[in-house]
């Protein structure tokens, strides 16, 4: 082959590289010249970023760029995935869900023989409409049981997730329908609970109450969402605290797993200023395989 046509052959290979490589160097470029302030403190979920226009992206492909950051700009968010002191620290806001001594096997085995009924006390005027549009699994109601009948201390608060004994995802609540909306769809994750039995797990005293509500759970993300799910967003629980009832070491797929679903409520809210109950922190935690 002439020299003039190998050149122009190997001209046209660099040119069709680049054409092919092009947009991916460029969003490499772009990410990696943003500073870790651009995405260190959002005020929306972790999975979701603020754009230039001051709009935010959430779902899969803001899960990428926040993981791909995190590669770039080191461990702010922890090599294992963890957020910054300051997010797992404000998990302590009202945190009553929870097994402050793991090891204490009471604690568990109270839980395994909790006894389910129906809603008993002041709290069941709250806990009940919540569930009703809850329940539904449409976003912008599930946004809006939300709204009416739960308080939290600061916009980075919202529903927990556990995916294992002391890991767990936490979708703040403003952003609760704007994600919803897009992972229900997909059947990224997905849950089912009794409508109208409860136990009791904490108290009652006068102005606080831990109810649950047992059911099942699915995860169906494959292992390329999971790894970049748990290396961009999952949270980690100070130790030694658990999670109430739950064993489970490693988050893996399940098409039904058993769950519970925990309800924090107090009398007047975090501040006790009325005698209305609101939800102050809700935990969806999954358990044991079925299928």
């Amino acid at each position: 082959m002439p020299c003039a046509a190998v050149k122009h052959r190997s001209a046209l290979l660099v040119t069709g590289r680049s054409l092919l490589l092009g947009p991916v160097a460029l969003f490499i470029v772009s990410v990696a010249a943003q500073e870790p302030s651009d995405w260190e403190a959002l005020p929306f979920d972790d999975e979701c970023l603020v754009q230039a226009s001051g709009e935010t992206e959430c779902g899969v492909s803001a899960l990428q760029r926040r993981r791909l950051l995190v590669k770039l700009h080191g461990p702010a968010l922890g090599a294992s995935g963890d957020e910054e002191d300051s997010d797992q620290a404000s998990y302590s806001s009202d945190t009553l869900a929870l097994d402050d001594d793991p090891a204490a096997s009471s604690t568990r085995e109270l839980n395994r023989s909790l006894v389910y009924k129906p809603c008993d006390g002041p709290w069941c005027k709250t806990i009940e409409p919540f569930n009703k549009l809850f329940d539904t699994d449409n976003p912008a109601l599930m946004q809006s049981a939300l709204n009416m009948y739960s308080e939290w201390a600061t916009d980075r608060e919202g529903i927990k997730v556990a995916v294992t004994k002391n890991h767990y995802y936490e979708m703040y609540h403003p952003n609760v329908h704007r994600k919803l909306e897009e992972y229900l769809p997909q059947g990224f994750f997905g849950w089912k609970f009794d409508h109208d039995k409860y136990a009791l797990v904490k108290g009652p005293t006068d102005n606080m109450v831990v109810l649950a509500r047992k059911g099942t759970m699915m995860f169906n993300l494959g292992w390329w969402k999971r790894q970049m799910f748990w290396n961009a967003v999952i949270k980690t629980l100070p130790p030694p605290a658990t999670f109430h009832d739950d064993n489970i070491d490693t988050f893996d797929d399940c098409q039904l797993c058993t769950a519970k679903m925990l309800y924090t409520l107090r009398k007047g809210g975090l501040k006790g200023l009325d005698e209305e109950w609101k939800i102050t922190d809700l935990v969806l935690e999954k358990l044991d395989r079925i299928a």
